[in-house]
């Protein structure tokens, strides 16, 4: 009974364990959005049907040459010649064999082309979304503080007139508004041209507003959490753009050092022949054999110089992309650890009431309220900037996960 449960333990602990080895990297980016972009993008799509015909053009070459016919008729007096030939060129059998696996590996190739595209256009589609988002924050901070400050130069206004506030004093509250004010509209002019840029990925956007923004929320600053770095670091060494499109171009040459090799055998050609004069007819069969002497000479060397090339090439693609990850990895870090600072020092909104209060008792003058308040703005855009800076490296990091 001990050996069944025993058993029935390890079987538990060896499927845990298998299940955990095969979970997938979560993927921060919404399949909504992504959806968005493939059905909006003709880019995209007109993108896919090149990589189609592509794939269908990549055939090409694998079937025998095709047939050849000649003709040839001379004649003198009452005399004539007649010669007709039929004639099928077939290659060495072996080479529509590495043929086959070069065209079926240049598809795949092909395949991984659109993959990079469709990867790299969702990523720039989620950029936007994030400076979008970032520019939108922007202009609602800055609507605030334009309602602040108007109430702060009217209250400026009641005691100018009362005398309790110098000349000065009531236009530094009429500059600051209208500082404020120009503010305000340059970060909506900044969100109707943004606007326009996602617009251009995923159409019209109006109606759908605020569920973009909880989309780029999805991967909000204050949710970040790295983990599975191994298993993100392998797809970075498999499928980082410069590494995939390394790896074909190395198995690319391989095959084609093979085919080069069955090239160099000799290719043969059968056929009918038919020859016909003023006396006779006469049928028969034609046949032939091209023994490529000088024809192929260096192209198997050539093809492996070239396989020697895509093999350094890969391997510094790898080595590329292990030093690209981990600049990526350490930004992101980075930009986590100071949109927390900035997020651990940043006052609430509670202490710009007190300080409010505080400019209303008389206890400190319209210059030290604004001087004050400045390091606030200052504090609250540095906080926006971390977050749009650590969202976009978040999504550079994990591109490769599309």
């Amino acid at each position: 009974m001990r050996n069944i449960k025993l058993i029935i333990l390890l079987c538990g602990i060896c499927f845990l364990n298998n299940t955990l080895a095969a979970q997938e990297i979560n993927n921060p980016f919404n399949p909504l959005f992504i959806e968005k972009v493939e059905e909006n993008s003709t880019t995209l799509n007109a993108f896919y049907d090149k990589i189609e015909a592509s794939k269908q053009a990549a055939k090409v070459g694998i079937a025998p040459a095709n047939p050849e016919v000649s003709y040839s008729y001379t004649k003198n007096g009452s005399l004539f010649g007649e010669e007709l030939i039929v004639s099928q060129k077939v290659d060495f059998p072996t080479v529509y064999g590495k043929k086959n696996k070069l065209a079926s590996l240049q598809q795949k190739r092909l395949e991984a082309e659109y993959k990079l595209y469709r990867r790299n256009l969702i990523t720039e589609a989620y950029n936007f979304l994030s400076e979008y988002a970032f520019i939108k924050r922007m202009v609602e901070h800055n609507k605030t503080r334009v309602d602040r400050s108007n109430e702060i130069f009217r209250l400026m206004g009641k005691r100018f007139e009362l005398g309790d506030i110098s000349a000065i004093e009531l236009s530094k509250a009429k500059m600051e508004h209208a500082v404020l004010s120009s503010e305000l509209l340059k970060w909506k002019k900044k969100l109707a041209l943004t606007k326009k840029s996602l617009e251009a990925y995923i159409g019209e956007i109006s109606k759908d507003d605020q569920l973009l923004i909880e989309m780029v929320n999805n991967v909000a600053a204050e949710n970040y959490n790295i983990t599975q770095r191994e298993e993100l670091e392998k797809l970075w060494m498999t499928q980082n753009d410069d590494v995939l499109r390394a790896k074909f171009e190395s198995e690319l040459s391989q095959q084609n050092v093979a085919l080069k090799k069955a090239e160099a055998l000799p290719s043969f050609s059968v056929g009918y022949r038919r020859d016909r004069n003023k006396t006779i007819t006469m049928n028969g069969v034609a046949a032939g054999i091209s023994i490529p002497l000088w024809e192929k000479q260096n192209t198997v060397k050539q093809a492996k110089a070239e396989q020697v090339f895509a093999e350094s090439s890969k391997f510094d693609a790898e080595t590329l992309a292990k030093i690209e990850f981990d600049q990526h990895l350490a930004e992101t870090l980075q930009n986590l650890e100071l949109f927390n600072a900035l997020n651990d020092a940043i006052p609430g909104k509670e202490n710009l009431d007190k300080l409010k209060n505080t400019l209303e008792a008389g206890h400190i003058s319209i210059l030290e309220y604004y001087n004050q308040l400045a390091v606030f703005y200052e504090l609250e855009n540095k906080l926006e900037e971390a977050r749009v800076a650590l969202q976009n490296s978040y999504i550079a990091l994990f591109k490769v996960t599309i």
